[in-house]
């Protein structure tokens, strides 16, 4: 069981809420400050060009040309579809990303507080869980238009499905 009482129940969906309208909030806005202020890095736009390639049917490339390997493919892979939803603007793909990316840091959250609340209490639980949902620097990591945010939430499902049956049943 995640929470025991209803109002621990109410401040996890609360603060997992709020995590997500934040990070969707950042996914949907303007493509402008994205590229400019925002959160996507440089890299990012390489893994959104190799996708937008391999829905053209071009490869895997960056430059439509010259084949690449240095890419994360899973993440890419999973853009995919976004770059076939919308082939002729490059823009709407960007922004599904990052709410696969806002999906994926929810859900971190909610390892994230499973597993602090397995190891040291319900309070430094719902703590862990606030900076997560609330400090930039998280916000910025996992919305950065990288596998970065993937990458979390599997490693914190992996600790949690540790700590739940790992340490028991080896």
């Amino acid at each position: 069981m995640i929470v025991s009482s209803r109002r621990e129940k109410g401040g996890l969906l609360t603060l997992l809420a709020l995590g997500l309208l934040l990070r969707l909030l950042l996914a949907w806005a303007p493509f402008d400050y994205l590229a400019s202020r925002g959160s996507l890095v440089d890299d990012a736009f390489y893994s959104f060009s190799i996708a937008r390639n391999l829905a053209a049917g071009r490869g895997p490339t960056a430059d439509g040309i010259h084949p690449t390997s240095g890419f994360q493919p899973l993440y890419t892979f999973l853009l995919v579809p976004f770059y076939l939803l919308f082939p002729k603007d490059p823009i709407p793909p960007i922004h599904s990303a990052l709410c696969l990316l806002a999906i994926a840091g929810t859900a971190t959250g909610l390892f994230i507080f499973r597993i602090v609340r397995r190891t040291a209490g319900t309070a430094p639980a719902f703590f862990s869980l606030f900076l997560w949902t609330l400090a930039p620097y998280f916000l910025a990591q996992g919305q950065n238009g990288l596998e970065t945010g993937l990458f979390g939430l599997t490693l914190a499902a992996t600790l949690d499905f540790y700590l739940r049956r790992g340490r028991q049943d080896p």
